[in-house]
């Protein structure tokens, strides 16, 4: 009878088994349930709730656990809010004044922590170090929504790092200069900077101050764009990389003297104490976080606890602060070392087929971090680099060689203190030319491969949708499950062809930008535009080329000219010097100027006139009696001419006035069906 019992309790076990949930550790499903609750409450996307119910359903093993898992999530809603609440409280503007510590400093700025509050003061001529005790005055700038769907979203942005507003100071004053922890490490690394610039050349100081502690304010915007466009800009953040390259190299370096496991216990405090080196910031004291639970992990023995050190470390640091997840780069810590955990056996198994297993461990490695970490980089970058994968196995090597030299060469600057000075010296001189060689190699590498037209692609936003399929379809490589598999991939090829449909829909898109007055429309996938963002010198408006970046036009298809003022003839002038427009379609009864003439000159390949009407796609277009009218699948669209009171607030749709107001926060989207609302901005349906 009990053999019967446990041979059917045994069957059961393994069905539960093959549906995945009972060999779930709780602290998986705890941490995704938490971030549900974050971003349920810091997005107000409140549709997470169901979804959080019916996750804390299927992982459940109890009613117990239900109640558990799901209480996790409402623990993560709540204390979110209250995180934000006094960060949100601080809405006006006004004149404010304001005591406390400084906890990060750079050239004409630093933060200020005053209770829960964290401030960006910009003092004219006023630089407080970290630790110092500070009060200033002056007016106070809220957090601002962003204007267009395709800003940068910088009140999201701050409120991720903990700060409610700006401060533009009329009076700086030190109360009193830092002590303890933070003012030793500043001074520390100021030290270590001294040093370095005694024995680098600038260029190489400047380098390595970026590659080292992060600090990118002296490097050239040329080598910043070739880090971009090569993928490898999480070198010059302090990141899970480099606290492994250093705290690695500390704990070989200590092997010499003490036994390997004392040696890497002692690692950690290392992470921590470079992590707070470099300012404490969160990527850098998240790395030392993550290492130190994987140090435990290898400690003990169990080197499949690395996913669930991962998560433990993840949940950690959002117990302490929940908005740390809408950092950049915690989703970009954690995201890769995820693509390592569950990617790289998947992408090792098939290089190791054809390459030695050195040379396929770096490429696993890279590809594993790069399909992890791509989503992320393409929605606040606009771009992504797809060489990224192929520059990683030669730069990192290198990097890795970076490390060792500076952390000799640092070794080496203490020797004078201990009384020998000229061996220090005759010591710093060796490595800091071995580094200066492996940074020159980096630099010409990196050079090289941002060179090529296809390193970086910028397919501009993509919907959130189409990254859930992706993931979906990335997490079915991972379990290695042919079902699984087969359903992932008609998702992900559902939601490609969702995502090209929608692109191929009619819209209408009123942005505000602070030069001139604009529209731009899609059709069929094609991007039009009336009007032109500039300044009477041509140069055009910054968050213009954002949009167009946003929405993934390297080229619009048509501009129509209505008008011959001088600062629409210097704006088209622009977009022809650039590239950025394919025809000029001018109407043929424009008041002609030399301005005009000119531009007729300069750009005549591509040029197009026309009297009355223009079929593009499925929309005619037309400018008559004053007004440019758009009908684009049977409907209607008109609005005055470029320049004029109403435009382009007043728009007539099928003969009905429908007014913008001047003072609408954001822009306006007009479109011909979809799912209405988009955060800020104003979405209408024709």
């Amino acid at each position: 009878m009990e053999q019967t019992k446990f041979k059917d309790l045994a069957k059961n076990r393994m069905a539960q088994e093959k549906m995945g949930w009972v060999n779930l550790p709780p602290v998986y499903p705890v941490t995704v349930l938490f971030i549900l609750g974050i971003g349920s409450r810091f997005l107000s996307l409140f549709a997470l709730v169901p979804v959080a119910f019916v996750l804390s359903f299927f992982v459940s093993s109890s009613v117990k656990w239900f109640f558990v898992y799901f209480f996790v999530f409402v623990s993560g809603f709540f204390y979110t809010g209250w995180k934000l609440r006094p960060l949100l409280s601080a809405t006006r503007g006004g004149f404010v004044r304001v005591k406390g510590v400084v906890t990060r400093s750079a050239p004409g700025k630093f933060v200020l922590k005053s209770g829960r509050k964290k401030f960006l003061v910009f003092p004219k001529s006023f630089s407080p170090e970290p630790g110092d005790r500070v009060a200033v005055k002056g007016k106070f700038l809220p957090l601002e929504e962003r204007k267009n769907f395709s800003s940068v979203n910088w009140k999201r942005i701050n409120l991720a790092k903990g700060i409610c507003g700006r401060i533009l100071p009329e009076s700086a004053v030190l109360i009193s200069k830092g002590k303890g922890f933070v003012s030793f490490f500043w001074h520390l690394k100021k030290t270590l900077e001294g040093n370095m610039e005694k024995y680098f050349s600038p260029e190489d100081a400047s380098y390595l101050k970026g590659f080292i502690f992060g600090d990118k304010t002296a490097l050239p915007p040329e080598i910043i764009r070739n880090f971009r466009r090569t993928g490898m800009s999480h070198l010059l953040a302090v990141s899970g990389l480099h606290i492994g390259l250093f705290t690695a190299v500390f704990g070989i370096f200590l092997s010499f003297f003490i036994p390997s496991r004392v040696a890497a216990g002692l690692s950690v405090p290392f992470a921590f104490l470079y992590a707070f080196m470099c300012g404490a910031t969160p990527s850098s004291v998240r790395a030392a976080t993550m290492f130190a639970f994987f140090s435990l992990s290898l400690a003990i023995g169990r080197r499949g606890a690395l996913a669930g050190a991962l998560f433990a470390s993840a949940l950690l640091l959002l117990c302490v602060n929940p908005l740390a997840l809408f950092d950049i780069s915690f989703q970009l810590s954690y995201l890769a070392t995820a693509g390592i955990i569950f990617l790289y056996p998947f992408f090792f198994g098939i290089f190791g087929k054809f390459l030695p297993k050195p040379a396929a461990s770096l490429f696993a490695v890279g590809f594993a971090c790069q399909f992890f970490i791509i989503p992320v980089i393409n929605e606040n970058f606009l771009a992504f680099s797809p060489i990224a994968v192929f520059v990683n196995p030669f730069v990192i090597p290198l990097a890795g060689l970076v490390v060792f030299s500076v952390f000799v060469f640092f070794l080496a600057g203490f020797l004078p203190f201990a009384g020998a000075a000229k061996i220090g010296g005759f010591i710093s001189l060796i490595f800091s030319s071995a580094c200066s060689l492996f940074v020159s190699a980096i630099a010409k590498i990196l050079k090289f491969a941002a060179s090529f037209g296809f390193a970086s692609v910028s397919p501009g936003h993509i919907s959130i949708f189409f990254w859930f399929a992706y993931y979906v379809f990335v997490a079915a490589i991972s379990l290695r499950r042919k079902r699984i598999f087969i359903a992932s991939s008609f998702l992900f090829l559902f939601a490609f062809l969702f995502e090209i449909r929608g692109r191929s829909t009619f819209e209408l898109h009123v942005p505000k930008f602070e030069k001139g007055d604009v529209c731009l429309w899609r059709d069929l996938g094609r991007w039009y535009q009336v009007g032109v963002p500039s300044d009477i010198n041509g140069n055009l408006d910054a968050e213009y080329l954002r949009f167009l970046k946003f929405y993934g036009v390297s080229k619009l298809s048509g501009y129509f000219a209505v008008s011959s003022a001088y600062r629409e003839i210097a704006g088209m002038e622009s977009l022809a010097d650039r590239n950025l427009c394919e025809k000029f379609y001018v109407w043929k009864y424009l008041i002609s100027n030399d301005a005009l003439e000119n531009f007729f000159v300069s750009a005549s390949d591509k040029i197009e006139p026309f009297e009355k009407s223009v079929i593009l796609g499925k929309t005619k277009v037309s400018f008559e009696n004053g007004f440019f009218v758009l009908k684009p699948q049977g409907m209607t669209l008109a609005f005055p001419s470029p320049g004029s009171f109403f435009w382009p607030r007043g728009i007539y749709i099928n003969g009905r006035n429908v007014i913008i107001p001047e003072d609408e926060p954001g822009e306006v989207i007009l479109t011909a069906g979809g799912k209405i609302g988009i955060d800020v901005m104003k979405r209408k349906k024709l």
